[in-house]
């Protein structure tokens, strides 16, 4: 027997489901049709439902208003972009998502082919670098954050915690100490979007040494 339901076929003190069942009256569907809903004992747990099952879509929500001589305007008035010479065939959904420039199966296949089509082609493969090898390591990130204090290296802010390739990896920028740099946040987010345009600008001075310091030097502190 299943746990709650005791010997007199309660549930939890409940009365019996086929006595509920029979006090309740169907309700009539809230399409319109004039059919009642016909009951469960499911009901009873998760509550008597409004519509028989699949007949909500009949009704059109209120923002529908108006879509049904938007179709008839529409319709006849888009050619097929591919230049086929037919005409997309408009219905209501349209009205939210938009007429399609394209008939089905009648749109360009996207060019993604390995080449220069693709939009992530690069010309020069010789300064690519895989993400994980120029990623600083902790170690890396330590000895840069005690050269520059805790301050943006652009702005000279006090609490920066970014890490920054000076060469962007896109570009064929290392995780090398020599390539990193302690920014704010602000700071951070204005350089990537100059990247594309980046020159040389005018920065704090770096600190002395941090091109040549031994990041396994740093590590033994650490230890």
């Amino acid at each position: 027997m299943p746990k709650g339901v005791t010997h007199d076929r309660t549930w939890h003190g409940q009365e019996l489901i086929e006595e509920w069942l029979a006090r309740q009256q169907a309700p009539l569907c809230a399409c319109g049709c004039g059919q009642r809903v016909a009951l469960k004992p499911s009901h009873r747990r998760r509550g008597i439902p409004r519509f028989i099952l699949g007949h909500h879509a009949r009704l059109k929500h209120w923002n529908f208003k108006g879509v049904e001589d938007w179709v008839r305007t529409e319709q006849g008035k888009h050619q097929c972009a591919c230049g086929c010479g037919r005409f997309v065939n408009v219905v209501p959904r349209h009205h939210a998502t938009g007429i399609p420039r394209f008939l089905p199966k009648h749109a360009p296949a996207p060019k993604l082919a390995p080449g220069p089509e693709h939009p992530a082609y690069k010309r020069d493969r010789s300064r690519m670098e895989p993400r994980k090898a120029a990623a600083f390591g902790e170690v890396t990130k330590r000895v840069v954050f005690n050269a520059f204090g805790g301050k943006c290296a652009w702005c000279g802010a006090e609490g920066a915690t970014e890490f920054d390739h000076v060469v962007p990896v896109a570009q064929g920028g290392t995780g090398d100490i020599a390539n990193a740099q302690l920014l704010c946040a602000n700071c951070h987010m204005w350089k990537s979007r100059i990247e594309p345009h980046y020159r040389e600008r005018t920065t704090r001075a770096r600190p002395v040494g941090i091109e040549t310091a031994d990041p396994n030097e740093e590590a033994l502190i650490w230890q």
